[in-house]
């Protein structure tokens, strides 16, 4: 049985220090079986339609720093080129803030694309390669109305009408000890405990550690 796969990206964007928090990520998703890939531009930039992709997104609306939601956008298009490159059939994308809490192959879907996270926020998304490729092609054709002043990958999914699950929640959701696996995002880990560095907050309330 193929052992299971599961992708993150990473940017050294603006000099914020993620590096511990990516390798956090790989630490736990290692324990919880899967082989862990930390994908960059640099594939990205190998793919046949990157620099269609990058004008495209690029052009894309947003109230975030341009070079972080350019990142978002990639990630899926350096996600279709390794699988594609390495003949990987089924993987997951997950943020580098998502955590395991249980999520094995019993969780994994069947469909092309299946988004573990019940309102579909794409923090933790299974592809195929076609799948993969499928959702390069969506963000390729989403154009939003005039007068839009912010659109992400988040706003692309959401208006999709594939598969999800509730396998992976967010950390102030009060189902998260029961879920799969568990969303730390910026927003979750500063109502719960502000002020506090978020690796910190994953590392006492996602893993337990004092």
């Amino acid at each position: 049985m193929a052992q299971l796969i599961i992708f993150s990206y990473f940017e050294d964007l603006n000099n914020w220090n993620f590096m511990p928090l990516v390798q956090l990520w790989r630490q736990e998703w290692t324990k919880a079986g899967f082989k862990c890939h930390c994908l960059g531009r640099h594939l990205a930039q190998k793919h046949p339609k990157y620099k269609v992709f990058l004008k495209h997104v690029d052009s894309l609306p947003t109230i975030n720093p341009k070079n972080y939601e350019v990142a978002c956008y990639m990630r899926w298009l350096a996600m279709a080129h390794f699988m594609e490159q390495q003949r990987i059939e089924r993987a997951l994308m997950s943020d580098f803030d998502v955590f395991p809490r249980g999520f094995n192959r019993q969780h994994m879907g069947s469909a092309q694309i299946v988004v573990h996270e019940r309102t579909r926020v794409p923090c933790l998304v299974e592809a195929t390669i076609q799948g993969a490729a499928n959702i390069t092609q969506m963000i390729m054709s989403r154009i939003p109305k005039p007068g839009v002043t912010h659109y992400s990958d988040m706003y692309a999914f959401k208006e999709t009408s594939w598969p999800a699950t509730n396998h992976c929640v967010q950390l102030d959701d009060p189902t998260w000890t029961k879920a799969a696996a568990v969303h730390a995002s910026h927003g979750a880990c500063l109502r719960l405990q502000p002020g506090k560095a978020k690796i910190d907050v994953i590392k006492e309330i996602v893993l337990g550690q004092k």
